[in-house]
């Protein structure tokens, strides 16, 4: 795990969605690939809280904060793609979804994020 998922994973876990936002804005200005900081940054985070849970260090609660947290994060990268997407005239579509009953969704909005994000070139992997 990495200085910046470390980070992120503390903001996550306070819930402090303005600066859980701004470290991943920040890495996105710093020329860091939607997919490099989904992988090595978020996913890493989301993989330390799971972690912290897991030994008993941070409750349920702190882990859906944290979820809840991270969900936000995703969901405002995405209006950045989709404000971009409304400008690109190709039209493709791919649909992402988990089996019914599974909460662990993180990776599915990722996913689906990179597909929009290779439909309008926004980021670049």
């Amino acid at each position: 795990m990495n200085d910046l998922s470390r980070k992120l994973a503390q903001l996550l876990l306070l819930g402090d969605t303005m600066n859980s936002y701004k470290l991943v804005e920040d890495l996105l200005f710093e020329g860091f690939t939607t997919l490099n900081i989904y992988e090595n940054v978020i996913r890493d985070a989301m993989y330390y809280i799971g972690y912290l849970w897991e030994i008993d260090e941070i409750s349920v609660a702190d882990e859906h904060l944290a979820t809840g947290t991270a969900d936000y994060v995703l969901t405002k990268l995405q209006f950045r793609l989709e404000q971009e997407k409304q400008q690109s005239e190709r039209k493709k579509l791919a649909i992402v979804f988990c089996v019914e009953g599974e909460e662990h969704f993180l990776g599915a909005k990722m996913a689906a994020s990179l597909f929009l994000k290779n439909m309008v070139g926004m980021f670049g992997i």
